[in-house]
């Protein structure tokens, strides 16, 4: 019996089937969809190394065929197991517009017991099995007919690969997502030299409605805000006091939701006339938010605390009067590059000249990991947090959510700090507006930490949008600003943001005259359809 064991393992199968088989494990215990086309796809690579490993005898050849699918299989295993998803191509968009000093806060934030026993355990096991491993032994008719079916399957993988460039479903786990990615994703340069000559050879009808008064509009793009966190809407931690304290001047809509939980497509969603019903306006066809009203007589500022070269933010960069990213001014990039930075540049630009100014500002807000996005002093929240899935969690996950309304505390402070100064400026129509590009899960509804379109929770979606208004803008809005406040109960989806911005900005654009979506007119609220299903009807209050 012990003889056989020792021949079961030294068996080149039973080492490929551990280096497949346990992501697969990982994936089909922690995620809630595992394709079949991956198990399938799992077995035959395992079938085909060890028909490589029989033909050739040598071990050194199977561990270096290997290879590639334990350190893809570590990164499968980490994702099923912190994000409870398998990776898609809208996981690398995510993970190919995120910086080095955020990849490695990424890592920072996952670095735990749990996942070193984790590699220790698939790592070691790898190893272990490798040295048992013996290619040669009995030729018997079972071996062969698996070597057979193995080179089969080796073929035909390689023809697909290939001849047909065809990765996804033939690799398995990420090893079969990236090249996929990696070929679809479109040439940066190339895209924003593409949108340059779209923004250049356009031609618009809108225009300023009270060119005779100065306006002046900062609209502040938050990073990973969830309201289910902001004391502004009901979270029993004072996370956002001066929001509270400038309540009576706001107008809080209370029940919109983002479009997409990940940056990029959120704010594609947001900035352009894109939506659900009209996915196509997107950069490829249609001219941002800020490039309208560029056009219409404002001078348009982009204040960023984000990386440069993302899509599609830098094209908006690229496009307005002056763009300043603060990683541009630091040696490297820092982890603790915080959002206060903005402030001098936003007092700088208001002393432009310049009769109406745009200002959009893009914060660095909640992104992981959420102990670098504050100053020290800001270290507020500790102990137990008042909402939290389970009591059980461990202790550096509490951690985690003490973490992230410590970030949203300081964002708050922020938002404070430019409120003072546009009150203090008072030249002509002033107000801002504050939303966020998406949400984050942080163990409220789900036992995981972020935001990831392959493991999707109420938290992720659920975002603030705010205005504020001075009183010569108030005056101006007039029975606008009357619907803006009735509209704010209304469930409302972000997608349809820009319509909004069109009427705040006092554009008259005869391309927006049948925008129906505007939180200044009178609407019906529509179907809010995210990854192509009802958002309210998963999420039903």
């Amino acid at each position: 019996m012990v003889e056989r064991m020792r021949q079961v393992i030294a068996s080149p199968l039973v080492v490929a089937l551990w280096v497949l088989m346990i992501p697969w494990g990982f994936e089909v215990y922690f995620s809630a969809f595992v394709r079949e086309s991956e198990l399938n796809s799992r077995l035959g690579w395992a079938l085909a190394i060890a028909a490589v490993a029989w033909l050739s005898r040598s071990r050194l050849l199977t561990g270096l065929l290997l290879l590639p699918f334990l350190l893809t299989g570590l990164a499968d295993i980490f994702y099923a197991y912190y994000f409870g998803g398998v990776f898609s191509t809208n996981t690398l968009d995510a993970v190919f517009n995120t910086d080095v000093q955020e990849t490695r806060e990424l890592i920072q934030a996952y670095v735990n017991v749990e996942s070193v026993l984790i590699i220790t355990f698939y790592v070691g096991g790898f190893v272990w099995l490798l040295r048992q491993m013996q290619p040669v032994g009995v030729w018997h008719w079972p071996k062969r007919i698996a070597t057979g079916l193995g080179v089969m399957v080796l073929l035909f993988a390689v023809q697909q690969m290939v001849g047909k460039q065809r990765f996804y479903d033939i690799l398995p786990g990420l090893l079969g997502i990236a090249p996929t990615y990696a070929n679809n994703r479109e040439h940066f340069a190339q895209a924003v030299a593409d949108y340059r000559h779209l923004v250049e050879t356009t031609e618009l009808s809108a225009r300023l409605r009270h060119q005779d008064v100065p306006q002046t509009r900062v609209i502040i793009i938050g990073e990973a805000m969830t309201r289910t966190h902001m004391s502004l809407y009901g979270y029993p931690r004072k996370t956002t006091p001066v929001l509270d304290d400038l309540r009576s001047e706001l107008v809080v809509m209370t029940d919109v939701i983002t479009p997409f939980v990940q940056t990029r497509p959120a704010l594609n969603a947001m900035l352009f006339p894109q939506s659900w019903e009209q996915p196509e306006l997107d950069y490829h066809r249609a001219l941002s938010i800020a490039n309208v009203a560029r056009k219409a007589g404002y001078k348009v500022f982009w204040l960023s605390n984000q990386q440069p070269f993302r899509i599609p933010t830098q094209m908006i960069a690229d496009t307005v009067d002056e763009a300043v990213f603060i990683t541009r001014e630091v040696a490297g990039v820092q982890a603790h590059r915080y959002d206060g930075r903005l402030l001098s540049h936003l007092a700088r630009v208001l002393r432009d000249p310049a009769a109406h100014k745009l200002i959009i500002v893009h914060l660095m807000g909640s992104h992981l990991q959420y102990a670098n996005r504050y100053p020290p002093e800001f270290d507020h929240f500790a102990g137990t947090p008042p909402r939290m899935i389970s009591q059980r969690l461990l202790s550096w996950q509490v951690d985690k959510i003490n973490e992230y309304d410590n970030s949203l505390l300081y964002t708050d402070w922020l938002v404070g700090q430019i409120h003072q100064q546009l009150r203090q400026y008072g030249q002509g129509a002033v107000g801002w507006m504050l939303f966020s590009d998406h949400g984050e899960e942080v163990y409220e509804t789900a036992k995981l930490n972020g935001h990831t379109p392959d493991n999707l929770t109420r938290p992720m979606f659920t975002i603030p949008v705010i205005f504020w208004h001075n009183a010569v803008l108030r005056r101006q809005l007039g029975s606008s600003l009357a619907q803006l406040q009735a509209n704010a109960p209304w469930p409302y989806l972000a997608d349809r943001l820009f319509e909004t911005w069109v009427d705040w900005l006092d554009l008259d654009w005869v391309d927006c005259a049948g925008c129906q979506y505007s939180f200044l007119r009178p609407y019906t609220p529509r179907l809010r359809k995210v990854y192509g299903f009802d958002y309210d009807e998963r999420w039903s209050p």
